[in-house]
């Protein structure tokens, strides 16, 4: 648990604002090779953006390409940073989340290489009260496109994994 910021204050703070709150690593369960967010570039009440360098020694860079389809996981952790950033603000811990399917997902780009900067965006259009979430994504280079998706996440309470623990 951390200090939980005054809901106020956080509701005035900008996009950017937030974003310089916490890194990517204090908002996402990932880390090690796994982690693949460089810097939280926006915090919404609706989404997050990420910056992320394409690095030549990244664990989904074969050789010297990293495949258009690790942009899910760029997306999926843009969401997470959303995810953790509600939590944080709140006091809470960052809890994991799933990713459960892929809809109209467009690449734009046959693959990425080593040094290219992908922003991506990921911004909300449905949630429940059971933990399941839709968002709208977009990554680019610069002003290109290279992909877009919408990603069905599902962010389990506390307590989901305990079922399934012996």
């Amino acid at each position: 648990m951390t200090e939980p910021i005054n809901p106020e204050t956080y509701r005035r703070m900008t996009p950017e604002e937030r974003a310089r709150l916490w890194s990517a690593a204090e908002l996402l369960p990932q880390t090690g090779p796994m982690m693949l967010i460089d810097e939280v570039t926006a915090v919404t009440d609706e989404g997050a953006s990420s910056r992320t360098v394409i690095k030549a020694d990244c664990l989904l860079v074969r050789d010297g390409v990293f495949a258009s389809e690790g942009l899910i996981e760029i997306m999926a952790q843009t969401v997470g940073l959303f995810a953790g950033a509600r939590s944080r603000a709140a006091g809470l811990d960052v809890g994991p989340g799933l990713l459960l399917g892929t809809r109209r997902l467009t690449f734009h780009r046959e693959g990425l290489r080593p040094g290219d900067v992908v922003d991506t965006e990921a911004v909300s259009v449905f949630s429940d009260e059971s933990g399941l979430w839709q968002f709208s994504c977009r990554s680019r280079i610069g002003a290109d496109p290279v992909a877009e998706a919408v990603l069905t996440l599902f962010s389990p309470p506390d307590d989901y994994f305990d079922q399934y623990r012996s």
